[in-house]
């Protein structure tokens, strides 16, 4: 049977504690300032006409809803129109 030293044990168990916390704060946690900065999402390092052609420009949907939560759907023609009208 062999011969348990607990001071051993205790410095493995620190060891082991010690390692996990420094894992669990991660890059925060280091000396250096990798890391630390904004992120940047791929669209944001685009310039001039690469930002324009990615950006574009997207089809306007407008809705309304009336009291009872019903949504109605209003195109742009339609409420021109209706103007001229009356």
């Amino acid at each position: 049977m062999a011969v348990v030293d607990f001071e051993d044990i205790e410095k493995l168990l620190r060891a082991e504690e010690f390692d996990k916390k420094r894992t669990g704060r991660g890059v925060y946690g280091r000396a250096s300032r990798t890391g630390r900065g904004k992120g940047y999402m791929p669209y944001e390092l685009l310039r001039g006409k690469e930002l324009e052609d990615y950006m574009g420009a997207s089809e306007v949907t407008t809705y309304y809803i009336d009291k009872e939560g019903k949504r109605i759907e209003s195109d742009a023609n339609e409420d021109s129109s209706a103007d001229s009208e009356g």
